[in-house]
């Protein structure tokens, strides 16, 4: 038990290092900066969407947009334009540079020469990379729901409009005030898990390839590449093996029913995916020559 103790200690003393490391980076200011922008360049388009809609004299969607269109279902417009490459690509060059390049550098030497198992360093990094990401999430929540709440309103019933891009699109629909909060937060954090599923493919190509351009560059070609093959017709057969099938977990919250039997068996799917990136990343760590 003891022994145990001691190992949860060892644990949290090296996730708490790696995580100060992150914040000390300059790269930390450069995502909030991406956050800001993304959220900018969104309320630009959904005011031009309204008033476009307003000069057409199209009464019927005018309408649409200025009733149902609030703080909540912009932060989840926000959250959805950014989830597909801008956060991705933030938390995976935050894990790559703290792995792949503490290689390079030399760093991971120093760290290595700890009284600590080699998996609890890999296994640290992504602990304190997966809060890094929790973090990040929180604050375009906050930024991006107080955009919206200045500009469109602060809650209602909101129109909800699938954008197609993760999977079969849902016809748009209306939802009522109370069922939007908890759809708000449940899409918040289950996006969370999906960059988790991220952090781990990408720290277990910076265990595997050492160099951290190959590091940023294969992942987001495995991405993208299942990605694009998920759409393709007359390609059925392959998307259940792809990882792209499952990582978008958060898109059963955008129908008018959840769909939790395929929720669960999706977010099983994900956590499978997560524990291989992780096992296959800490096994190449521990047999490499440093």
């Amino acid at each position: 038990m003891s022994a145990l103790l001691e190992k949860t200690i060892q644990m949290i003393q090296l996730t708490s290092f790696e995580f100060k490391k992150l914040f000390l980076q300059k790269r930390f200011h450069s995502g909030i900066s991406i956050i800001l922008i993304m959220t900018m360049f969104s309320a630009i388009a959904v005011c031009m969407r309204v008033n476009s809609e307003i000069s057409r004299k199209a009464e019927m969607i005018a309408t649409i947009l200025q009733k149902y269109v609030n703080g909540i279902n912009f932060s989840m417009l926000v959250l959805l334009s950014s989830i597909l490459i801008i956060l991705p690509m933030i938390v995976g060059i935050f894990a790559v540079c703290s792995f792949a390049g503490e290689y390079q550098f030399g760093q991971i030497r120093t760290m290595a020469l700890r009284p600590v198992s080699r998996f609890s360093i890999f296994f640290a990094k992504f602990l304190s990379l997966s809060i890094f990401s929790g973090i990040l999430l929180i604050i375009l929540m906050i930024i991006s729901y107080t955009a919206g709440a200045f500009l469109f309103g602060w809650s209602g019933d909101i129109y909800v409009t699938d954008p197609g891009v993760f999977g079969k699109r849902v016809k748009d629909f209306f939802m009522d005030e109370h069922v939007a909060w908890i759809r708000f937060f449940l899409l918040y954090l289950f996006a969370l898990f999906s960059l988790m599923s991220f952090v781990a493919l990408f720290l277990m190509c910076s265990a595997v390839f050492k160099k951290t351009a190959t590091a940023i560059v294969v992942p987001l070609g495995i991405y993208f590449t299942c990605y694009v093959i998920g759409f393709m017709p007359l390609m059925e057969k392959l998307r259940p093996f792809l990882p792209t099938r499952y990582i978008f977990v958060f898109k059963h919250f955008l129908t008018p029913q959840v769909d939790w039997s395929g929720l669960c068996s999706d977010c099983v799917v994900l956590v499978l995916f997560t524990a291989a990136y992780i096992l296959i990343g800490s096994i190449f760590f521990s047999i490499s020559d440093l």
